[in-house]
């Protein structure tokens, strides 16, 4: 093994998910901000009695909260690429320990339903092998809680922000409904914990892999 030339992976993992998580909740927090606005602006509106053509042109003179989505979504492909390549690395170390590709740590993110475990499982992997831990099973209850409450929160942040889309009009008296603000405001802030532990995961993950490529290449740098 190369153990070189995966330390560049190891070490490209600490700037990929500082940025990818600033810009992912840059983007969200945006948003969020544009909502409440709006819900505001719409709930005065309704109180004076607006028509449906104002409510309607006050909704399209809105702040561009596609472009926010849009930044949110770019945000995660850093990380997505910090835990490619981290998997990665992983397969380098003990490959046999390794059931899940480097490519299907994120692949299974796009697959619907197996996408609320897979991913999970595929990092869960990656952590056993960079502590030397392959032989546990990934729910065997040896993963720091930290790994464990991240992927609780984004499920449960991911399907109740699906939900509020699936019950909700999007007509003006819903979108200045105090129940649609809560959910916008209550996904953000559990997003923020989210992003914490998440990142918290991935720096403790890139340390225990540089010691384990340490450890890999201290025989042949003795022998010198």
């Amino acid at each position: 093994m190369k153990t070189r030339d995966y330390r560049r992976d190891v070490d490209s993992i600490r700037p990929l998910v500082v940025c990818g998580t600033v810009l992912f909740l840059l983007g969200w927090g945006l948003y969020v901000f544009f909502q409440v606005d709006l819900a505001l602006t719409l709930k005065m509106l309704l109180q004076q009695g607006a028509d449906e053509a104002t409510l309607e042109a006050a909704i399209g003179d809105a702040a561009p909260r596609g472009m926010v989505i849009l930044l949110a979504t770019l945000g995660m492909v850093p990380c997505g690429i910090a835990i490619y390549r981290a998997t990665r690395t992983a397969h380098a170390v003990d490959a046999d320990a390794m059931t899940i590709s480097p490519g299907w740590s994120i692949g299974w993110f796009f697959v619907p339903f197996a996408n609320l475990l897979m991913p999970f499982r595929a990092l869960a992997e990656t952590y056993r092998v960079s502590i030397g831990d392959a032989d546990g099973g990934y729910n065997d209850g040896n993963l720091p809680w930290q790994m464990q409450y991240w992927w609780g929160l984004w499920v449960c942040s991911r399907i109740i922000g699906a939900f509020a889309t699936l019950v909700t009009s999007r007509s003006p008296s819903d979108i200045a409904g105090l129940g649609t603000l809560l959910v916008e405001v209550g996904t953000f802030l559990v997003d923020i914990v989210t992003a914490a532990l998440f990142v918290w995961v991935m720096l403790r993950i890139a340390l225990n892999l540089r010691v384990r490529l340490a450890v890999a290449e201290a025989p042949s740098e003795g022998g010198v």
